[in-house]
């Protein structure tokens, strides 16, 4: 596994510059010149590489700003470690690094890092990618009980269906948090969790669909017909006979979905794929959406209603 140093190696600090690496006045003049970005206090990477990362692909760089250009020893904890297990986050990832520090007196904020102040036992922290880091359930228990129920949820959802943590390991973190105030909250959200949702846009659509008082779906249902295995779909209403798909831009732009094939090619599969799932007796009503749709609710909620979905059914 490529570490953290290996994934950020055009990376530059002032404070390497200093040690003999480089020269820290040329690193500000190449900025001020547009050659560079400060991405964090001390902190540079070369202009066309900045702007060829994603949102999710520059969180990872400012972690490796932080631990670079720390004056000693840090543990990633909450969205920070989240980042480095290879959690999904919805929208774009906060603005701080989040680090825990056991010895700190309290919470606080620095120029690039969020310190929280709390206990880490044995067990809670390992090295990974070349960093100190929670460990996955640890993580997953800190966004539970220090983030919004969604971004918790997208998290969670995450972990379970990598299937290197569970339920009852996560909420065993959750328990050992001393006097936290979230504990009642963050059960709730983690039973609400399930290891089916396949990327963030599932874990949010079933939040969203829970918020519109429509009944649970079925998540990841495998459909057949006489040719054989249709596939998979993202929810499924049985009782209504709905079923219910996340069209996220990953599946027409990521090679793990896409599978050596064009954007053309995967959107006349997916069209192929509707009708021989349209054609099934049990499937009455189709419903679509994508991430316009997640990011205003209420064109999500007359989506599935329109498909056939009923409140309270």
């Amino acid at each position: 596994m490529i570490d953290l140093a290996d994934q950020t190696s055009d990376l530059v600090t002032s404070k390497e510059a200093r040690a003999g690496v480089g020269d820290s006045r040329a690193l500000q003049r190449d900025a001020a010149a547009g050659r560079l970005v400060r991405i964090a206090h001390g902190a540079y990477v070369e202009t066309g590489r900045w702007s060829s990362l994603l949102p999710s692909q520059r969180f990872v760089y400012r972690i490796a700003a932080a631990q670079r250009t720390a004056v000693r020893p840090l543990v990633f904890s909450h969205a920070a470690a989240a980042a480095l297990w290879g959690l999904p986050w919805w929208g774009a990832p906060p603005g701080l690094v989040e680090v825990t520090d056991p010895a700190a007196r309290s919470s606080r904020t620095h120029r690039l890092t969020r310190v929280h102040a709390q206990p880490l036992r044995d067990g809670d922290v390992v090295e990974h990618l070349g960093v100190r880091a929670t460990v996955l359930g640890r993580t997953c228990a800190d966004v539970l009980l220090d983030h919004p129920s969604l971004d918790a949820t997208v998290v969670v959802d995450g972990a379970l269906h990598a299937g290197e943590t569970d339920p009852a390991g996560i909420a065993e973190f959750v328990e050992q948090r001393p006097a936290a105030r979230a504990h009642a909250r963050a059960r709730r959200t983690l039973g609400f969790c399930e290891p089916g949702a396949d990327s963030a846009g599932e874990s949010v659509s079933r939040v969203l669909v829970h918020g519109f008082g429509f009944p649970a779906p079925v998540l990841q249902q495998p459909w057949r017909d006489t040719f054989g295995l249709i596939g998979f779909t993202d929810m499924w209403w049985p009782e209504l006979g709905v079923i219910g798909e996340y069209d996220g831009d990953v599946k027409y732009l990521s090679d793990r979905w896409r599978r050596g094939r064009t954007p053309e090619q995967v959107v006349k599969d997916e069209k192929e794929r509707e009708d021989r799932l349209r054609s099934l007796p049990e499937v009455r009503g189709f419903a679509r959406w994508g991430t316009a749709d997640l990011r205003s609710p209420e064109r999500l909620r007359r989506i599935l209603l329109a498909a056939g979905l009923e409140v309270g059914r």
